[in-house]
């Protein structure tokens, strides 16, 4: 039997999973119910199937004569067995996830306190030697390091992007001041996909319109790279292109309408007809683009 836990690891692909995908949002909210018992250890009780079908109807504000369909609906879809029990749960939740309970992370508690305690009554020894290893100097006197572990998941994710890019112009000087510099402490607000497909639309309807639900893959990382571009690169007189969520939304709405003026990306010339957001996005035709080569030559004249 499984642990109680008060919360499950829920991933950013379910919205583009094909299981997903093909079921109604009814059976998407009854699926996602189903891991929240899972979780709360509701379907791990030793009792009889017809019992558990009806403790799950109620659990999830369903009408008991149907949730044996809702049942063999989730079933044919390959997310769970005839028991309710998720297909993919060991696989999804992590074992570090199913020992986090209350108790466990008090025993690490007092184990912390356990060791800070040891730690301090080390420093009122003569060897200096040893307590240097276990502390350092701050503004507010001795600090323990008890904890060294790398957290991976909070490493800054601002790498640079690939040479060519616009991306290589916007590169600070070695001696520029460090609080230029984006950090890990400086998050950038997260590519709004959705909206950036919505202001491609409006700027140009002529060209092929992707679908949200197709919108992943190399493409959608081409379009996250040029929205962490926009936020990160500077202008010649030091100014970024934009410093927040809604400048950067601008700036890609003052890109597309660029494009927009183009005979030939958007086709008016009649000689290509390949240009779509995907195109656009990629880093050295976006360099392009804003290099003005694709300008109309008696505007550029």
């Amino acid at each position: 039997m499984s642990k109680k836990m008060p919360w499950f690891r829920m991933y950013t692909d379910f919205l583009n999973d094909p299981k997903m995908i093909a079921l109604a949002f009814e059976d998407q909210r009854h699926f996602i119910g189903v891991l929240a018992l899972k979780s709360d250890g509701a379907l791990d009780v030793d009792i009889d199937s017809a019992l558990l079908d009806r403790i799950v109807a109620q659990r999830l504000w369903i009408d008991h004569a149907v949730i044996r369909d809702v049942k063999n609906r989730l079933v044919a879809a390959g997310l769970i067995d005839q028991n309710w029990q998720p297909l993919a749960w060991d696989k999804r939740q992590m074992k570090s996830d199913k020992d986090s309970t209350a108790a466990e992370r008090k025993r690490r508690e007092r184990a912390a306190k356990a060791a800070a305690k040891s730690v301090d009554k080390s420093t009122q020894n003569d060897d200096v030697t040893d307590v240097s290893r276990v502390t350092s100097r701050t503004g507010h006197g001795n600090v323990t390091r008890l904890d060294t572990d790398t957290d991976k998941d909070k490493e800054d994710s601002n790498e640079s992007l690939s040479p060519g890019s616009p991306d290589d112009d916007a590169a600070a000087p070695a001696d520029q001041a460090a609080e230029d510099q984006p950090t890990a402490k400086q998050s950038l607000p997260d590519c709004p996909h959705l909206e950036l497909l919505n202001i491609f639309a409006e700027q140009l309807p002529e060209l092929p319109q992707p679908k949200p639900e197709l919108w992943d893959g190399a493409r959608a990382k081409a379009l996250a790279a040029r929205w962490k571009w926009c936020l990160t690169a500077k202008k010649r007189n030091g100014a970024r292109y934009a410093t927040s969520k809604a400048e950067a939304l601008d700036f890609f709405r003052r890109y597309f309408g660029y494009v927009a003026k183009s005979d030939f990306l958007t086709g008016r010339d009649g000689r290509w007809s390949g240009c779509d957001l995907a195109w656009l996005v990629k880093a050295d035709n976006f360099a392009k683009v804003m290099q003005g080569n694709y300008e109309n030559r008696q505007e550029a004249a």
